[in-house]
């Protein structure tokens, strides 16, 4: 296995360096939008757009993902994403609005690239190797997740949020040439012609006809939904926090958005680390990791309510681990029962279901928090947790 893994490092280090780029794209995102507009509603805004464009794709080009190699959609998608960056240098108050279409473009490049990734692992891979590469991404992107904010989030405070772009631009270049090293992969054939209706419809209809991946996509539609409140009430709090001064240094939005995010990467690491040593006994019963990280989840959002820095801090931490526990779950699960003639469709399908839920569930936030305390959203978000653990625990029994 370890051969193998050495064979096929260059997908672990094309999906390190890119999500470099992605986290470093997501604070500064947030910070030019706050800079800018002085609305945290409207920097929330600005990263949830992502939601539609997955949406969007989930709809139209779910089918092509299944129908050439990989290795190409996901070269392509590097360098558009690279190029993408490059406008966002030139971003001023009078052309802000461009800002929400760059967004938009560089997520339906995400929206191909991710899924494209899960199934040329699932293609290079048995099953019983998934999981170890899975949980060796995951590793490296919970470090990522620990050092990347807060680095963001510092260089943004004392230069400016183009400052970031540069790494943004730089990352997924590197992640292209990463690509380019890769053995290529083969789809696999199938020879049924179908019409172009057929094609596009392909993904939903297998996706409501597997009963069991329809049914992880309703965690995953609790989990985006939970999320999506999280971060509108995530983004208010630190902006009301905001340029308060310890120990000489000025914590403006950048910085404790990116040190929020650190924390939630510790959590991730550590949560990662675990399941790498408990492996053997995860690969048996891979529900569990939902049935686990709706209740971390639940806790991490009733801890946030508390309003003080050390219950945010636990928080933040306890979301982390909730976090690398769900999307190993989503991504092993996910592998295991779905056909490889369909697992291209059937991602960007479920990416499109629950971009909708975050696009719904963040468009109600956005209303719902001028007439409700925050803490009661939180509150929701954590029984929208539970749910995850609900949901699998009634399977299970």
């Amino acid at each position: 296995m370890e051969g193998k893994i050495c064979r096929n490092r260059n997908i672990i280090y094309s999906q390190v360096t890119a999500s470099i780029g992605e986290v470093f794209l997501t604070i500064a995102l947030a910070s030019l939008a706050l800079q800018i507009t002085g609305s945290p509603i409207q920097a929330a805004w600005l990263v949830s757009i992502s939601a539609l464009a997955t949406f969007i794709m989930g709809l139209v080009a779910s089918w092509f993902i299944d129908k050439f190699p990989r290795k190409h959609l996901m070269l392509i998608c590097d360098i558009l994403r690279a190029f993408l960056i490059i406008p966002l240098f030139f971003i001023s108050d009078e052309n802000f609005w461009f800002v929400y279409i760059i967004v938009f473009l560089i997520a339906c490049c995400n929206s191909v690239f991710h899924p494209s990734r899960e199934g040329y692992i699932q293609s290079q891979f048995e099953k019983d190797d998934r999981l170890e590469i899975v949980s060796t991404i995951q590793s490296y992107l919970s470090s990522i997740s620990l050092i990347g904010p807060t680095i963001a989030g510092i260089l943004i405070a004392f230069f400016s949020p183009r400052a970031s772009f540069v790494i943004n631009l730089t990352a997924f270049i590197i992640s292209a040439l990463f690509i380019m090293k890769i053995t290529k992969d083969t789809p696999v054939s199938d020879s049924r012609l179908e019409s172009f209706w057929k094609k596009i419809s392909s993904g939903w209809v297998y996706l409501f006809r597997n009963k069991s991946l329809l049914k992880l996509n309703i965690s995953r539609i609790f989990l985006t939904s939970s999320l999506a409140i999280y971060v509108i009430v995530n983004y208010l709090y630190l902006a009301s926090m905001g340029n308060q001064t310890i120990f000489n240094i000025t914590l403006t939005f950048p910085i404790l958005l990116g040190l929020v995010n650190t924390i939630q990467g510790a959590g991730a690491l550590v949560g990662s680390f675990v399941i790498k040593k408990n492996k053997k006994k995860i690969s048996n019963n891979l529900e569990k990791l939902f049935i686990y990280s709706g209740v971390i989840f639940a806790t991490g959002f009733i801890l946030w309510t508390f309003e003080n820095i050390n219950s945010i801090i636990l928080g933040s931490f306890l979301i982390g681990i909730g976090l690398i526990v769900c999307r190993t779950g989503i991504s092993l699960i996910g592998q295991s029962i779905t056909d490889s003639r369909y697992i291209g469709r059937a991602i960007t399908v479920g990416d499109a279901m629950a971009r909708l839920s975050n696009i719904t569930v963040t468009s109600l936030t956005s209303i719902l928090i001028i007439y409700f305390s925050p803490k009661l959203l939180l509150s929701l978000s954590a029984i929208l947790a539970i749910a995850i653990s609900i949901n699998y625990l009634e399977r299970k029994g």
